[in-house]
């Protein structure tokens, strides 16, 4: 079904193609009929809450203030006043945290770099919708929206519920070979265990602990945990390598790398079974401390991994600086690398600058055969995504470990330091 701009009546389906995770829709368009014809066919296919958002930037800032993470705005490119690349930064200088989407007329290769920018500005981008509008690009947005949302199913609920947090809970997605297909390692996810038993996404606590000033507290605490799984897969005889996300407001903490590395080996953990994973995001203005510091982890044998690379400008400042162990792209080139030379091309370089700086490569957020595919023939060593598993608890983490032999000649990440 195309929906036009003289068309004026739009019959209601009754069946509901919106995510549950999105609340409300934004439309930043600065044609009312298109506006109109896009509010009809979103309310048709299951939406509560779309309002029209003038693109200024009083309203911008606003919009960004009473919008949460359960939120999609759809923003058209070439408007009048702010066209939509400088709405695109409106809303990332804004911290705008829920869903982008791009409707526009233009040409492929502008619409694909509206998309980059989004990236490159941290923004969760949903998709694309051309005009005039059709049902079918509306629905494969929300498909989209919901297969990245679905990273909670099963094991991580969202909290709509009211239900009592009891504590926090590590959830450990696996990392394997790209050659053998065989589990290597993980990377550990943060979660917030509740009283029913589930499992919530961290991302309105890790905001409110950074308000108050708690998040290196309460990191070091998610610490604790991660190592005590460790311990207990000692006993199994199995040595994963795990992967630790650092906020970047944790990492210019003076005193947090020092206390994390007194804790590992307090632990009794191996430093070379931990890869600290950080992003351009955490460059200080004067590096000199940052880098002392992480040099003398990886003296220590710890790994390090540069996350999210393709994303910033400042990812090879970041290369040139320190010694990382492991360059992990962006999910966002990994899932592009299909029919894309541009992103393939820099996949191909990545592939290309961790071989000659003994490094190795790893792909996240791979979702189909097809990716898998064209990532291993552009040189990336070590995948994870959904493919391969989503994050899981440290039981059924050790379970998969031992059914697949590790240790027992399968692969080890511990020879990827």
């Amino acid at each position: 079904m195309i929906f036009y701009r003289s068309e004026a009546i739009l019959i209601q389906s009754g069946e509901c193609a919106l995510p549950a995770t999105i609340q409300d829709i934004s439309i930043i368009d600065d044609d009312p009929v298109f506006g109109a014809v896009a509010e009809m066919l979103l309310f048709s296919l299951g939406a509560k809450s779309v309002r029209q958002v003038q693109n200024t930037h009083e309203a911008l800032s606003a919009l960004a203030k009473t919008s949460g993470a359960a939120s999609l705005v759809i923003i058209n490119l070439n408007m009048r006043g702010l066209d939509g690349l400088a709405v695109l930064r409106e809303l990332s200088n804004a911290h705008y945290a829920g869903w982008i989407a791009i409707s526009s007329g233009e040409t492929q290769s502008i619409r694909d770099s509206a998309s980059r920018l989004a990236g490159l500005l941290g923004l969760k981008y949903a998709g694309e919708i051309q005009k005039p509008l059709r049902e079918g690009e509306i629905r494969a947005l929300f498909e989209t929206i919901k297969k990245d949302e679905s990273v909670f199913a099963a094991h991580v609920v969202q909290p709509f519920r009211n239900s009592r947090i009891i504590g926090l809970r590590p959830v450990y997605q696996p990392k394997v070979d790209a050659n053998t297909g065989e589990t290597v390692g993980a990377e550990t996810l943060m979660r917030l265990e509740t009283a029913d038993g589930d499992l919530l996404s961290p991302f309105q606590h890790i905001e409110r602990l950074s308000r108050e000033g708690k998040l290196v507290e309460e990191t070091l605490k998610f610490l604790d945990l991660v190592l005590a799984d460790i311990v207990s897969w000692k006993t199994l005889g199995l040595y994963p390598v795990v992967s630790f996300n650092a906020p970047a407001p944790v990492i210019e903490h003076p005193e947090f790398l020092v206390d994390f590395a007194k804790k590992v080996r307090t632990s009794g953990v191996s430093p070379s079974q931990i890869t600290i994973e950080l992003t351009e995001s955490v460059l200080p203005n004067d590096p000199a401390v940052l880098l002392e510091t992480l040099s003398r982890l990886r003296m220590a044998g710890f790994g390090l991994a540069l996350d999210d690379f393709g994303t910033g400008m400042a990812n090879f400042d970041m290369l040139r600086l320190c010694p990382f162990s492991e360059l992990k792209i962006d999910r966002s080139l990994a899932q592009g690398s299909v029919g894309d030379p541009l992103s393939c091309g820099i996949i191909e370089t990545c592939a290309t600058v961790s071989r000659e700086l003994g490094m190795t490569l790893v792909a996240e957020g791979i979702e189909t055969e097809a990716q898998e595919l064209t990532l291993r023939r552009l040189g990336v060593e070590v995948f994870q995504g959904y493919l391969f598993g989503r994050g899981v608890p440290a039981n059924e983490f050790s379970s998969r470990l031992t059914s697949e032999g590790f240790g027992h000649g399968a692969a080890s990440a511990t020879g990827h330091h």
